[in-house]
This record gives structure tokens, sequence and C-alpha cells, in this order.
């Protein structure tokens, strides 16, 4: 059978199989950490110990929901894995299993918008000078209604880039960013 193209893409950990997504996220970080240790040291076992343990993966401390996100993967994979599937074997642990050889391709523009993101200046401490406490406000207000919070009274005594701060890394924690 044709090899399966497994396609990584670092900035959000997202996979595609073939021209197909499946998942992104910690789970598609997951699923890479196995696929790389199937081709490089032919592993096909493996435990949820581990996994948490892996610094690589950046799953939470504190619940990281390692269970919920396997039995996504697993179910993701049984929808539409093209000859990947998941097994559990044992408490905390599981096998992947390949009915067809796999050729895993990571994306180098995916690293490039990764390194592009990180490499961005960070927002000022203190507004800009010029803005007026309207448009201060009006920035507060965006920014929080992206996030889906509703600006509270927090925001008459918190500066708009501060209050614009806290509402976007709850965006990207909420996304699977951080």
């Amino acid at each position: 059978a044709a090899p399966l193209r497994v396609r990584h893409f670092a900035a959000n950990d997202s996979i595609f199989l073939g021209d197909s997504y499946l998942i992104k996220g910690v789970a598609g970080a997951i699923l890479w950490k196995l696929l790389r240790d199937h081709r490089e040291l032919g592993r096909t076992e493996f435990s949820n110990r581990e996994l948490r343990l892996d610094p690589a993966l950046r799953l939470p401390d504190v619940s990281d929901n390692l269970e919920a996100r396997l039995l996504l993967l697993q179910r993701r994979l049984a929808e539409q894995g093209g000859g990947l599937r998941m097994e559990k074997t044992g408490r905390g642990r599981f096998r992947l299993v390949l009915s067809r050889p796999v050729e895993l391709v990571s994306s180098e523009v995916a690293v490039s918008a990764k390194a592009n993101r990180d490499a961005r200046p960070q927002a000022s401490t203190s507004p800009r000078t010029g803005d007026s406490p309207s448009a201060r406000a009006s920035l507060a207000h965006s920014a929080a209604a992206r996030c889906g919070r509703a600006v509270s009274t927090i925001a008459s005594n918190t500066s708009a880039g501060a209050l614009a701060r806290m509402s976007a890394s709850r965006w990207k924690r909420s996304s699977g960013f951080m």
C-alpha cells in the first residue's frame, strides 16, 4: 500500500493525513510524538505516564486532561485515520497500530510562522502617547469582546494595554497556544 503522508505544522501542532485535517493542539503534538518514536525507535507501546512527563508536549501542570485528549485522538483516528489507530492495552497504556507505511512531513512554513510569531515585539506596558481615554477604552472593550468576556469594572481601574494583554493571554490559553 502507498504510504500515508502525515503533515505536522509546528505553529499550532496541527496534523493532516494526506490533505485532510485531523487534529491540532496537544492531541496533535501527542500523535506527532508517537509517530516519530515509531519511526525512529520502532516503538508501538506507550504509557500515559511517559506522555505526562514529556515537556515537549507542553501539558498544563494542573488538570492536564490527558485521558480526554487521548480519547479524542483515538476517536478522530477511528473516523478518518487512514490506517492509523490507537488501542488501549491496559490501565494507562496503549498501542499505536499502523496498517500501512507512514511518511512524516514537518512543515517548514509552520516553523517559520511560529518563529515570526515569537519574534514579534511585545506590547508596551504604558499607553501610547496621543491615545485618548476613549480610544483606550474602545481598545479594551474590543479586546474583551474578542475573548467573549464582558468588560468589567476593572476596565476603569486598569490601563487599556494591560487589559488587552490580559484578554489576549486568556484567548491564547483557551485556544491551546500557551
